[in-house]
């Protein structure tokens, strides 16, 4: 019998502990083996639960969906997303548990439809998601549950229910319980307005001047939510607002709001939250015309940073602002944060638009400086990019052994047939670099792999 013939119950169980013995990354390569596996596979990898602990190589420090809204989308996101529905249709605990409960609890507010908004809640909780914290045991009391709906309600324009939950002591529209973001970041990302100016008028007296002497605390302190909120979104009248609504604040202390605000935007982490060239243009105006005073350097902030920069929107795939920055004659070869190098930045995310500007602008793919990554070539066999390993292969992407090595491990890791071939066409393996590969392929039960090997290289293989 036709395995595309059996019961499609009986199929999904099939594919449910395939996904189990083979993990994530080799799961979803099933998609690959007919149509009828494409469709059905998202289900049976859900229900195994196995993406709550699920973490790539690149970013295994940091949550999954970290700054998911700056960075340009491949399918990560929208799979992550169908994950949560999946998961908050149903469960009654945990973060899924919650999102349900506020679902429900907003429906029966606004009369809205279920379906519609979990959808709209599942991406609001992409940010704050961490499998470490997903299923810990939290306070849900009534007070939680009404703090997330004022978040929901910032983020969904629905005035008259944030008024409701407004009235309620205690509820600060700038801090978040842990699900969503801030209320008041919620309101400026989606550009509502009315909403924003509603919760400006109940922000707590906060005295930036209490931070200077902590950089860390200054620079995450709660009052930059509406400033975060309209840089994420990339829209210049929004950000105007967070910031004059900002300047207008009134301290005890008489603190100058322009020099704080000055020296917030001037840090890199303001100045890689937005991926729209004219609001980034906008604020390197703003601080040329108020500099906050507190840089050292004989460079400017923007010029000091560009190197953050570059690098930070080529890991996001942000053409616009890479193509910008080039524009304005940054060095494509500097290194920007943690040493990160904006082609192996791109080459590592899959951003192969990116990749192709930034070759055409010159840049060297064996150019590694002071990096840990290696090199283009190897961040994009990482990556299972087999067509940005072909362009850089093709610009004169070194495959000496050390390199080479590194991206036929994750090729066979991958059990990226195509690009194995490739690999393996371009130079001979050492002896050495078979017998280790070899053995990391057969102790994860890559037969294929282990085949291809043998059958590439005979004359190795005993």
């Amino acid at each position: 019998m036709n395995l595309l013939d059996l019961p499609v119950e009986l199929l999904h169980r099939i594919l449910f502990f395939c996904s189990l013995s083979r993990g994530v990354k080799r799961a979803l390569r099933l998609k690959l083996v007919c149509r009828p596996f494409y469709y059905a596979l998202d289900a049976a990898l859900f229900e195994t639960g196995l993406l709550d602990s699920f973490r790539t190589p690149m970013n295994h420090r940091r949550p999954p969906m970290d700054e998911w809204r700056l960075r340009k989308d491949h399918g990560p996101q929208r799979f992550r997303h169908a994950y949560f529905v999946y998961r908050s249709r149903k469960e009654t605990t945990g973060m899924y548990g919650e999102i349900n409960e506020v679902s429900r609890a907003l429906v029966s507010y606004t009369g809205s439809d279920f379906e519609e908004i979990l959808h709209t809640l599942c991406w609001l909780a992409l940010e704050q998601y961490d499998p470490v914290y997903a299923f810990m045991g939290r306070d849900r009391g009534p007070r939680v549950l009404r703090h997330n709906l004022l978040g929901a309600a910032a983020y969904l324009g629905h005035m008259s229910l944030a008024r409701e939950l407004l009235q309620q002591d205690g509820y600060s529209p700038i801090s978040s319980c842990g699900l969503f973001d801030s209320p008041v970041f919620l309101a400026a990302f989606a550009g509502n307005v009315d909403m924003f100016n509603l919760l400006q008028e109940h922000l707590p007296k906060l005295h930036l001047s209490e931070f200077d002497d902590d950089e860390e605390d200054f620079y995450f302190n709660h009052r930059w939510e509406g400033i975060r909120g309209a840089l994420q979104r990339g829209d210049l009248d929004m950000f105007q607002l967070a910031a004059s609504s900002l300047l207008k604040t009134q301290s005890r202390d008489n603190t100058d709001h322009l020099s704080q605000l000055s020296k917030y935007l001037e840090s890199s982490k303001a100045l890689t939250s937005t991926r729209s060239w004219k609001l980034y243009c906008y604020i390197c105006s703003f601080l040329r015309d108020h500099p906050s005073g507190t840089c050292r350097s004989i460079l400017t902030p923007m010029e000091s940073r560009k190197d953050i920069i570059m690098a930070r929107h080529a890991e996001y795939g942000n053409l616009k602002m890479i193509q910008g920055l080039l524009d304005e004659g940054v060095n494509c070869y500097q290194l920007g944060y943690g040493g990160k190098i904006p082609l192996i930045r791109a080459a590592g995310h899959g951003h192969e638009d990116v990749v192709d500007l930034l070759l055409e602008h010159g840049a060297d793919p064996n150019y590694n400086k002071s990096s840990q990554e290696g090199s283009a070539l190897v961040a994009a066999a990482g990556s299972g990019s087999l067509a940005i390993v072909r362009k850089l292969l093709d610009h004169g992407a070194s495959v000496e052994e050390n390199y080479f090595h590194r991206c036929l491990r994750s090729a066979i890791t991958l059990e990226h047939t195509a690009m194995v071939k490739l690999l393996l066409e371009k130079r001979p393996v050492s002896k050495e670099s078979l017998w280790i590969i070899k053995g990391i392929a057969s102790h994860s039960g890559l037969d294929s792999m282990v085949d291809i090997l043998e059958r590439v290289v005979p004359d190795q293989s005993e």
